[in-house]
């Protein structure tokens, strides 16, 4: 009955913060002006035309402040604002350098350069960068040299490019 009346369940609500689209955050003065213009309605709404018993008078006055107070919420405008976080996957886009200059040896041990790219990675005997970074992003590898292309595995590099050209990869 409640999402029928309201649209949206009661958690929504709950976990919500609700406001007025045309009042400001702090609203005394409208609950000042409101309370004057209740106590003025009682006043206008005191006497009625037929004598009517006390109890029944209290009831009709306070059954019109209420419909009044009512419209006044309603022109308002209020709502209900939930934030909620989206999780999204983030990428990672990774570059390899793969011209002749790679197969160069001057890294640590006498590895060529693309065999040090490889091992930092990951190959197939050492967990490298790649796996890590595969856990909590969608990863894309491409090798460059004179084009940008598609990498499947670190295992695939080769040092085979004539030239870099790292302006036409980015």
């Amino acid at each position: 009955m409640f999402e029928l009346l309201f649209k949206y369940s009661p958690v929504v609500y709950q976990n919500g913060s609700f406001s007025f689209r045309y009042l400001p955050a702090e609203s005394v003065y409208f609950v000042l002006i409101l309370l004057l213009l209740a106590a003025g309605l009682i006043y206008a709404f005191r006497r009625t035309i037929a004598p009517v018993a006390p109890r029944l008078r209290i009831f009709l006055i306070s059954l019109r402040v209420l419909v009044f107070v009512l419209l006044l919420l309603m022109l308002a405008e209020p709502y209900v604002r939930v934030t909620t976080v989206i999780p999204k996957r983030s990428s990672v886009l990774i570059l390899v350098d793969n011209s002749a200059s790679m197969g160069l040896r001057d890294g640590s041990a006498g590895m060529s350069r693309i065999a040090t790219v490889q091992k930092w990675l990951g190959d197939g005997s050492n967990e490298g960068v790649l796996s890590r970074l595969r856990e909590n992003f969608n990863v894309m590898l491409y090798g460059f040299g004179e084009t940008l292309q598609p990498l499947q595995a670190p295992q695939k590099f080769d040092a085979s490019g004539h030239f870099t050209n790292l302006a036409a990869a980015l």
